[in-house]
């Protein structure tokens, strides 16, 4: 969200005549009722299908690293991580449930029991970065989620090992949806392929 809010000026000053309003939700909309035209989240895989089935049609806008985060002060005063395994030691912070965690610690080869994953249910993802940032434990992120947090050195990537990229997986990507019926709408394609003539690095 805030990726894209700072960069729709350009789309207005080059398309003035389409008015794009913005509005965040963790819900999916339901896009007649709604009133919504387009959705652009971060998706799974299993995601992606799902809403193959249900009328919608995708375009993959990017797929980043994810990765664990946590504060230099939560770092400083925990033991050092030798392995993906010892993050089973540490707090983990979740957005809704150990989904996403389990799906970083299978990439990592690491088995674990999702309900059985220790940690806090934060709901949305500002919440899970913000207890991040006070040192109340461990985040799973992306380069688009925590850019500012990263150059201004209040989160950082936890290394699970000597190298610290081996913390990154790939677990989805960042999908722009909209009903089969509106795919080739002159408003939907237009936003459509500038975004992803944008979205090419969250720096760009």
């Amino acid at each position: 969200m805030q990726w894209l809010a700072s960069r729709i000026g350009q789309f207005q000053a080059m398309m003035p005549d389409i008015h794009v309003s913005l509005r965040p939700s963790d819900e999916m909309p339901r896009f007649m009722s709604d009133e919504a035209d387009i959705d652009i989240r971060f998706r799974t895989t299993a995601q992606m299908q799902e809403a193959e089935h249900a009328g919608l049609r995708m375009a993959e806008i990017v797929r980043p690293p994810v990765f664990p985060v946590a504060s230099p002060g939560y770092l400083a005063a925990t033991p050092a991580l030798r392995s993906a395994h010892d993050m089973m030691s540490h707090v983990l912070l979740h957005r809704r449930d150990g989904a996403m965690w389990h799906g970083w610690f299978g990439r990592q080869g690491v088995d674990v029991d999702t309900d059985a994953l220790p940690g806090a249910r934060l709901w949305n993802m500002q919440l899970v970065l913000n207890a991040a940032c006070q040192g109340q434990g461990i985040a799973l992120a992306n380069p688009f989620l925590v850019a500012d947090e990263l150059r201004e050195r209040r989160l950082c990537v936890v290394p699970c090992g000597p190298d610290e990229e081996a913390s990154g997986v790939d677990l989805g990507a960042y999908v722009f949806t909209a009903p089969a019926d509106r795919w080739h709408s002159p408003t939907v394609a237009r936003f459509r392929r500038w975004l992803l003539k944008m979205s090419c690095g969250p720096t760009d």
